[in-house]
């Protein structure tokens, strides 16, 4: 069922999809963000990648920092789809970064901090098939487990059809919201799942611990820092960002399978993941 299609992208069609905020009803059971809450240093720092760094909000729906009036974060640890968005809407400080990436050519708004891929963790190196499948999620005898990421549960069940994770066709999205309906009812709480959905630090890749790469491949996602807040606590925010040491220039990960990076949905795309995420919250 793999496909041999690979998408193509330039700066001109990633920046194309300004697509709306992710609606309320993906945050119907999701932690929400404070409007005044602290952060590190007295500012307020949210990030998109789990485990973030100590005093600093996790944010499982990055695309809720499009609500500019309802979310007051000074900076935050994004992906790339999302930062692209961001920028159009104009709720970004200048934050000198990386230039010559489709979504911020000039890297005017973005640090590059990190590369994660969608990965397939198996209870055990022992008991992870050498060649993984995107099915395995939906067939594993012990059940699945997925993480509150709507982006990357929809994305794996669209490339198990061997449709692209950004496919905006709306049948393509019915049939994903098919199976996702079918997988929700075997989705195990906890860690003792036989198979989790996971983003992996590509370094972590080959070693120990039952990761895999799906044959069929996989979703890339770029982590970018940005500057959210107002111009008063830009230059705050920059100081931190500064302290982290990021890379001024990450290496895209060179993997045995197609990647494919999330890009920004279309405004018509976006409202139809909302409806699949508020009818499996229901």
């Amino acid at each position: 069922m793999s496909a041999r299609w690979a998408p193509r992208y330039s700066r001109r069609s990633f920046l194309k999809f300004g697509a709306a905020a992710a609606a309320g009803v993906l945050a119907l059971r999701l932690p929400q963000l404070a409007p005044r809450a602290g952060g590190v240093s007295g500012l307020r720092v949210a990030s998109a990648l789990p485990r973030p760094l100590p005093g600093v909000q996790l944010l499982p729906f990055p695309e809720q920092l499009l609500d500019a009036r309802r979310y007051a974060i000074d900076a935050a640890l994004v992906p790339a789809y999302v930062a692209a968005q961001l920028i159009q809407r104009g709720l970004l400080q200048p934050l000198p970064g990386s230039s010559g990436r489709a979504h911020d050519p000039e890297g005017y708004f973005t640090v590059p901090f990190a590369y994660r891929v969608a990965a397939l963790r198996f209870a055990s190196e022992r008991a992870a098939p050498r060649a993984a499948a995107w099915d395995d999620l939906w067939s594993a005898p012990g059940g699945a487990a997925w993480p509150a990421f709507g982006r990357l549960i929809t994305g794996a069940a669209l490339l198990r059809r061997s449709y692209s994770p950004n496919d905006a066709h709306p049948g393509h999205l019915a049939q994903a919201a098919d199976d996702l309906g079918r997988l929700r009812a075997r989705v195990v709480p906890g860690l003792g799942s036989a198979v989790t959905l996971v983003l992996a630090d590509p370094t972590e890749l080959g070693q120990a611990g039952g990761l895999r790469l799906p044959a069929e491949g996989t979703m890339l996602v770029e982590y970018d820092w940005v500057i959210t807040g107002s111009p008063a606590q830009a230059e705050a925010a920059r100081q931190f960002i500064d302290g982290l040491r990021p890379a001024a220039r990450i290496l895209r990960p060179d993997l045995p399978v197609r990647l494919i990076p999330l890009m920004p949905l279309s405004r018509t795309a976006q409202t139809q993941h909302d409806e699949i995420w508020a009818g499996l919250a229901g």
